[in-house]
C-alpha cells in the first residue's frame, strides 16, 4: 500500500523543483503496443506484462519533465490481466520517483455504499494518490471517497471537460443566470470546505481551445471564470492539449496562480509519438516539447529548466544558449547592432591599423561545466571528434 502524502504539497514541491506542469496520461492500447515490446509466445498470455513494461518504459523517458502521471483505469480494465499491471506501474513510479504523485482517472460516481468500494480500490489497492469522480449523483459522490485518516488524497471533480458535446450539457444555463459549470465549481468547493479536504480538492477544467472551430479566436475564459469563482482554493486537472489541439498559453495565463495550482494533461500525444524501437526516446521529445512549451508560457529563463531539456539534439550551440552561456550585442530599431559584446586580446590588421578582434555574439562554455548533463552531452561531442 502507497504511503499517505499531502497530495497538492507533494505536487507543488515536485513543480518547483522541475518548474514543470506537465501531466502524462498513461492510457495503453494493445493495438499500439510496439512490437518490440510484445513477448514471442504465446503473446496473449503475456499482454498485460508487456503493456506494463511499455509503459514502465514511457515514465523513465518522461519523468525527467513530468510532475504527475495520470493512467486512465478503463484502459487497464479492458486488458485481461491489465489492473495488475497497473499496480505494478504504480509501485514501479513510487519505486523510482517518488516525488512524483499518481492520480487515477476514473471518473466514478455512484451511491454512498458503491464509492466506498471505489475508495478501497482506487486508494487502498491500486495505490493511487487522487482520483476523479462525476458530481452528477451528489454530495455522495464526493463524501464517501472520504477517508477520515487520509483526508490529504485528491478528489477532483469533473466540472468543465473537453469533449466537445460536453458543451451540450455543462453550459446548459439556469434560473440564476449562470451555467451549470460554474454551479458544479462553486458546488465542489463548498463540499469539500464541509467535508474537510478542501486543501487537496480540484477540478477538471479543459484547456484553452478554438472557438468557432477554424475561427482563429482562442477560447479561455472558462479558466479565468472558475479561478473568479474558486480563487486557488482548489487546484485544476486540465486535459485537452496535444492531439485535442488546445492552447497553451492561453491555458497557463488564464488558469495558473502559482506552483500547485494546476496540472497540464497529455497522453495518446506523449504514449503513441512513436510505434518503433525508439518509442520511449519519441514519448520523451514529446514531453519535453510540451514542458519548454508551457516554461515559455511562465516566461521562465531556460537556463532554470532541468538539465535534459537543455539538449537540441544536432545543435551544440542551441544547446549552449538554452544552458546560458550566449550573448548577444543589442540592436537598435532597426535590428543592428549597436556595438560589439566583447573585446578579445587580439588583434588584426587593416589599412588604418591593428584593431582588436570583437564579437557581437559571445558562448560562454563555462556555465555548462555546473550541468552535468549538458556537459557529458558536450563531451561527448568532443570525444567524437578527436
Amino acid at each position: 500500500m502507497k504511503k499517505e502524502v499531502n497530495f497538492r504539497e507533494m505536487l507543488k514541491k515536485r513543480q518547483e523543483k522541475t518548474k514543470s506542469l506537465v501531466c502524462v496520461g498513461l492510457d495503453p492500447l494493445p493495438e499500439k503496443l510496439p512490437d518490440c515490446m510484445k513477448t514471442e509466445s504465446p503473446y496473449s498470455a503475456h499482454l498485460a506484462t508487456d503493456i506494463a513494461m511499455w509503459m514502465m518504459r514511457i515514465v523513465d523517458a518522461t519523468a525527467p519533465y513530468t510532475s504527475m502521471y495520470k493512467p486512465q483505469r478503463a484502459h487497464w480494465e479492458a486488458i485481461p490481466g491489465g489492473v495488475i499491471a497497473l499496480q505494478m506501474v504504480i509501485s514501479y513510479i513510487e519505486l523510482m520517483y517518488p516525488d512524483i504523485v499518481v492520480f487515477t482517472d476514473c471518473k466514478r460516481g455512484d451511491i454512498g455504499r458503491t464509492q466506498e468500494r471505489y475508495k478501497v480500490a482506487q486508494f487502498d489497492i491500486d495505490g493511487t494518490q487522487g482520483m476523479n469522480f462525476s458530481p452528477y449523483m451528489g454530495k455522495d459522490c464526493m463524501q464517501f471517497l472520504v477517508d477520515q485518516e487520509n483526508i490529504a488524497r485528491a478528489l477532483v471533480s469533473l466540472c468543465y471537460t473537453s469533449n466537445e458535446s460536453a458543451r451540450l450539457t455543462q453550459d446548459q444555463i439556469m434560473a440564476d443566470g449562470h451555467p451549470y459549470w460554474e454551479f458544479i465549481a462553486t458546488t465542489t468547493l463548498k463540499w469539500a470546505e464541509e467535508l474537510g479536504i478542501a486543501e487537496n480538492a480540484g477540478l477538471v477544467m479543459a484547456a484553452a481551445y478554438e472557438f468557432p472551430k477554424k475561427s482563429g479566436q482562442v477560447y479561455s475564459r472558462h479558466l479565468s471564470r472558475c479561478r473568479e469563482l474558486v480563487g486557488d482554493k482548489l487546484w485544476f486537472l486540465i486535459p485537452g492539449v496535444g492531439t485535442q489541439g488546445g492552447f497553451i498559453k492561453e491555458t497557463v495565463k488564464s488558469a495558473f496562480a502559482g506552483y500547485g495550482s494546476i496540472a497540464i494533461n497529455s497522453s495518446s500525444d506523449i504514449i503513441f509519438a512513436s510505434a518503433g524501437e525508439d518509442f520511449a526516446e519519441a514519448a520523451g521529445e514529446k514531453a519535453k516539447q510540451l514542458y519548454l512549451a508551457i516554461a515559455d508560457a511562465l516566461e521562465i529563463d531556460r537556463a532554470g529548466l532541468v538539465p535534459q531539456s537543455l539538449i537540441v539534439s544536432g545543435d551544440p550551440l542551441a544547446t549552449l544558449k538554452n544552458c546560458g552561456g550566449y550573448y548577444e550585442s543589442p540592436k537598435d530599431k532597426d535590428g543592428k547592432f549597436l556595438g560589439p559584446v566583447v573585446a578579445y586580446a587580439g588583434t588584426y590588421d587593416t589599412s588604418s591599423g591593428p584593431k582588436n578582434k570583437v564579437g557581437f555574439v559571445y558562448y560562454d562554455f563555462a556555465f555548462v561545466e555546473d550541468k552535468p548533463i549538458p556537459r557529458d552531452y558536450f563531451a561527448a561531442l568532443i570525444a567524437a571528434e578527436v
